[in-house]
């Protein structure tokens, strides 16, 4: 046969072919004889041909359809619901005939790969995984320029199916289980031999017992110890596929080359993620993907890295014009004395002696000594017989050896490597198993000491543990399936190398006699040494981690961002890491910087759907009224869902009888009740038929603004730029979690309860590009009323028809696209006219800070991989001070109020992040201002700003500072009031945003309380454990001293001094005086009003 198909598990199938995928993007694969020059492939009225590169037809005998490499199919051919059928032509005109059959019925999605991770290489990055799943028949790997795959989406990268035998190695894992230490009494005799033995038992039964060996014991020994290490040990299988970003196919291994990622700069990282592909039931089913990792290649620049050449002639030139300044009538000329005893040994010394520093230059960096070893980058040192400069170092050095000048170029690389902290990896051993065997009965006991010595392939291998097969037992070494008596023992390389990775039984010398030796497994684990080009590439490679995991690193970095003016890190060690949850590998970068801008996004509110949703009748046969079972106040029925399609309908159902209702005319008459029109025929029911239907729910839209984090909103603005009222604006993330990041969920609620929101479009103009998907122009767009016509008005077949020209595809955020099938009518760049209804588009502007976006882009690039870094923005916490000033006399209060102005602010902003600031300091500012006689005391005011949040102020509590609020209390529950006063008068109830903590001081565990609302905390059953209030000046009714404190609710018998409490909270607007204004490391002073009034002396 000249042509055949690899089919997903990876044998060959004879004609026709017939197999099943789950995926809807499928590669046909196969192989073709060498007098196969073309192949073209029909799908419908469909053809795809090798002559314009769709089917890749490889020069050694494969081909694929279609081609990955094709713009237009690097995600595979789009597959239809049911049978697709193709039909493979070749240069000689037979047909061949594969029908692959897209299922839709998934129940066991294979696990994705796990262990995930890059290692760098020069030009290159080699992804590198775990292959724990037997049933797994291949992988794929799919990159993108953007982390999440963006606006592109992830690109496969693998030409061939990754196969785990081809692409896998074993190394074998050691974990260790316990250590067991012990001394043993020595015992009187001469000569005494020790032997360690290891017995395995199931309960009081004993199960084996393996000699490790005797050890003769010295006459001086006095005590023995024996320390013993019990390791699990087990193979562990790593696919590895490396990535060069130019590769094609004819690459090893075969690539498919991706122009946006050739064009891609070496410093910036590709995206990678993998799917683990398995045949379950004869389906060919992929999983979700991988976690992702990032990589780029390491890229050393081939620049000169010598001294400027300096010839024997100039030498001897400049040698010859200093002798002449000295001895004018001297004798230089070739063959005189001069010339042959003085001027040719030196220059030659000298040439040899700029040799030698050029060496010296070069080896001061890995390029420099990369010129020498590597010249050609083929990877490997070039042999110094085939080196000019080699040659003529090994000269220079008066070296004897070729191997003494290349070990003495290795050395230089290794010093160089230690100043990265990397060590050359040396080379190691292969280890596998071997089996001894005999094919007939034993006639005498076999033993196999521990360092027996074996070979094949031209390598030796110890056994590492004895072995025997004593005669008694024979038996028990039978196998009935092999016939053969055997026992199997592990081995391990004698010398170091890859050569040590030996094939299935190819060890076959060495045994005892009367023994036969094989491997029935391949051996594995052996590796060369690190070449010198290896060792370069990984000690550069080690630059990119070295300080940016530290806490040093991230500070430097944040503060090299512009806007940055100070930092500092939240990780692991701080009590403000709340987001580790106690586990680790967290950090917060906390930023002071602002470059804000105001930026727009553009939603559409959308409705709930809900599909068969039972009803049941209700006021009697007749009344055609229905009640929703699912529908809730908060959920209600918007509207009823009355849409026929040719092979679906949506409406209200009698599913006993088979029906569907009119829904002409229909009323709503509460939130979960309808009416129909009974002025129209209506179909019959009765009180026991099962009715469901489908309605939509008006439910309140969030809508979590994308750019991160936001500060405040500019306009929430209608399709007719119309204020839209109403909405609810949340941005009370805690700090210490996710607030202020660009990873905050800031949002804005809109109700769709004010009217009908419902918008239409008619015939919206779109040209079709390939399978590409093609948006509507308007978010929010309802699927099921998608009408696609061309522009002769020839009504396309929508997604619910059996042959469907287009399918809808929906992000989940409101954009919908439509994409032509690839049996579409609708041909490659045809114009045509889209029609639908959509949810009314809001558009929504507000500020944000851009500053945090750039730190956190830079982190994420200078990161260690696997590291959960988020940056947040330190907001400002604006201070307002007034006071009565007197001036001396003369002077202008113009003049004083801007000199005030100024250096109030610098004594403000002194603070960069945090700090305190005391009503002392500021009086002693104004009285050193020029011309200020004094200032009246009190200050007027000094207090931060209306709405300034406060974030994590501690309140302190001793055995004194409390008082129980009796009002309150409850049999279970005591009400304390903390007599500790918060530093500012806080908003009643702290305020939108408000948080309470109690950290018990001994353990330091922290509890989040539960905020009462002012009307909540009047009532003495809303007070329960772990509940609190936030009092603002007003206080308590009838408790005395009450204002700016905090109402906490525990249980009975617990006492209050045993916690300290933290509280987050927004400020009032209360005119008076601070004892200090204090502030964590969140926040950040500013100028807020200050305000002076002024009378002369």
């Amino acid at each position: 046969m000249i042509l055949n198909i690899i089919n997903p598990e990876g044998t060959k199938s004879t004609f026709p072919v017939n197999y099943s995928t789950a995926k809807e993007n499928t590669f046909i694969r196969g192989n073709a004889s060498s007098s196969v020059t073309s192949i073209d492939i029909k799908y419908g009225s469909l053809t795809f041909t090798s002559a314009s590169s769709e089917v890749l037809l490889n020069g050694d005998g494969t081909f694929i359809f279609p081609n990955p490499a094709h713009q237009q199919f690097q995600d595979g051919f789009t597959l239809s619901s049911g049978v697709n059928t193709f039909t493979l032509i070749d240069n000689f005109n037979k047909n061949y005939t594969v029908n692959v059959i897209l299922s839709s019925e998934v129940l066991n999605l294979p696990a994705p790969p796990d262990g995930v991770f890059v290692r760098r290489q020069r030009d290159a990055v080699e992804i590198v995984f775990s292959h724990t799943d037997s049933d797994v028949s291949f992988y794929t790997i799919y990159a993108s320029t953007t982390s999440g795959g963006g606006v592109e989406g992830y690109t496969q990268i693998n030409l061939d199916p990754i196969d785990p035998v081809k692409f896998g190695s074993r190394t074998e894992v050691v974990e260790e289980i316990g250590k067991i230490k012990t001394d043993v009494e020595l015992k009187t005799a001469d000569p005494l031999f020790a032997e360690v033995l290891v017995n395995q038992k199931e309960g009081d039964t004993a199960l084996s017992s393996t000699s490790l060996g005797e050890l003769e014991i010295p006459e001086y020994a006095n005590r023995l110890r024996v320390n013993s290490t019990l390791n699990n040990v087990y193979l562990r299988t790593e696919i590895s596929f490396v990535h060069n970003r130019e590769g094609t196919n004819f690459s090893t291994p075969r690539t498919v080359q991706i122009g946006r990622f050739t064009t891609l700069p070496a410093s910036e990282p590709l995206y990678y993620i993998i799917g683990a592909t398995k045949v379950i039931d004869g389906v060919e089913i992929e999983s979700y993907y991988s976690s992702e990792v990032s990589g780029k290649p390491i890229n050393i620049l081939n620049t000169t890295t010598s001294l400027p050449v300096v010839s024997r002639d100039d030498l001897t030139t400049d040698m010859i014009r200093s002798i002449y300044l000295a001895q004018p009538d001297i004798s230089v000329q070739a063959g005189s004395v001069v010339r042959d005893i003085i001027i040719d040994p030196i220059v030659s010394e000298m040439e040899r002696a700029r040799f030698l520093l050029d060496f010296s230059y070069r080896s001061s960096s890995f390029l420099g000594l990369l010129q020498i070893d590597d010249p050609l980058n083929e990877g490997s040192s070039i042999a110094v017989e085939d080196s000019q400069y080699k040659t003529a170092l090994m000269s220079s050095l008066f070296l004897e050896s070729e191997i003494q000048l290349q070990t003495l170029i290795d050395n230089a690389f290794e010093k160089l490597a230690i100043n990265f902290g990397v060590k050359r990896r040396l080379s190691t051993q292969a280890s596998g198993e071997v089996e001894f065997f005999t094919r007939t009965p034993p006639t005498l006991s076999f033993s196999i000491p521990s360092g027996t010595r074996i070979n094949g392939g031209g390598i030796s291998f110890l056994t590492t543990t004895s072995a025997s097969m004593p005669l008694a037992d024979a038996s028990k070494f039978f196998n009935p399936v092999t016939k053969k008596y055997s026992v199997r023992v592990p081995v391990v390389a004698l010398s170091g190398g890859s050569s040590g990775n030996l094939t299935s039984g190819k060890i076959t010398t060495g045994a005892p006699l009367g023994l036969s030796v094989t491997n029935p497994s391949p051996t594995f684990g052996g590796d060369d040494a690190e070449t010198n080009n290896e060792l370069a590439v990984r000690a550069l490679g080690s630059l990119d981690s070295v300080d940016g995991g530290t806490k040093g690193g991230y500070e430097r970095i944040s503060r090299s961002v512009a806007g940055v003016s100070d930092s500092f890190i939240v990780d692991a060690s701080s009590e403000y890491m709340k987001r580790d949850e106690n586990k680790g590998g967290k950090v917060d970068v906390w930023i002071k910087g602002e470059s804000l801008t105001t930026v727009s996004d553009v939603f559409a509110p959308s409705y709930n759907s809900k599909f068969g949703s039972k009803f049941i009748p209700v006021g009697g046969v007749g009344s055609y009224r229905f009640r929703s079972l699912e529908a809730t106040v908060s959920m209600p029925i918007y509207e009823m869902i009355n849409r026929t399609f040719t092979h679906t309908r949506f409406g209200l159902y009698n599913a006993s009888e088979q029906e569907y209702f009119d829904l002409t005319g229909y009323t709503v008459e509460d939130y979960r009740t309808i009416r129909l029109d009974t002025t129209i025929a209506q179909n019959s029911y009765g009180l026991a038929d099962i009715i469901v239907g489908d309605y939509r729910s008006d439910a309140s839209s969030k809508l979590v603004l994308s750019r991160q984090p936001v500060r405040s909103i500019v306009s929430v603005l209608d399709e007719s730029a119309t204020a839209v009222t109403g909405y609810v604006f949340d941005n009370n993330n805690d700090p210490l979690l996710l607030g202020r990041s660009t990873k905050d969920t800031t949002s804005v609620t809109i109700s769709n309860s004010t009217g009908d929101k419902t918008k239409s479009v008619s015939e919206e103009s779109h040209v079709i590009s390939g399978f590409y998907e093609e948006r509507l122009l308007k978010l929010g767009a309802d699927p099921l009323s998608i009408v696609v016509k061309s522009l002769e008005n020839v009504t396309y077949n929508n997604p619910y028809s059996l042959d469907p020209d287009f399918t809808i595809l929906d992000d989940g955020e409101g954009q919908v696209s439509i994409k032509r099938t690839s049996a579409s009518k609708i041909t490659d760049g045809q114009t045509i006219l889209i029609s639908y209804n959509y949810l009314e588009n809001i558009t929504i502007s507000y500020i944000t800070n851009l500053v945090v976006k750039i730190a956190q882009d830079l982190l994420d690039k200078q990161k260690n991989l696997g590291a959960d870094v988020v940056v947040k923005e330190i907001r400002s916490a604006p201070i307002n001070i007034s006071a009565s000033v007197f001036l001396t006399q003369g002077t202008a209060s113009s003049d004083v109020n801007d000199l005030l102005q100024y250096n109030l602010s610098n004594l403000i902003i002194s603070n960069n992040i945090g700090g305190a600031l005391r009503p002392s300091e500021v009086i002693r500012e104004i009285n050193a201002t020029e011309g200020v006689s004094h200032v009246s005391l009190p200050l007027v005011r000094m207090s931060f700003a209306d709405g300034t949040f406060i974030v994590r102020e501690k309140v302190k509590v001793s055995l004194s500072e409390y008082r129980e609020v009796t009002s309150l209390s409850n049999s279970s529950i005591r009400v304390w009031i903390i007599d500790t006063r918060i530093l500012n008068t806080p908003q009643i109830g702290g305020g939108t945003g408000a948080r309470a903590f109690k950290k018990n001081k001994s353990t330091e565990k922290e509890t989040s309380l539960k905020l009462l609302n002012d009307l909540e905390k009047s009532s003495p059953s809303n007070w329960v454990k772990d509940t609190a209030f936030i009092l603002g000046d007003s206080g308590l009714s009838g408790l005395s001293e009450s204002s700016s404190k905090l109402l906490v609710g525990l249980e009975a018998g617990d006492d209050p001094s045993v916690y300290e409490f933290e509280l987050d909270y927004v400020v009032s607007d209360k005119i008076e005086v601070i004892t200090e204004a204090r502030l964590n490391k969140f926040s950040s002073f500013s100028v807020g009003d200050l305000s002076f009034t002024f009378e002369e002396e």
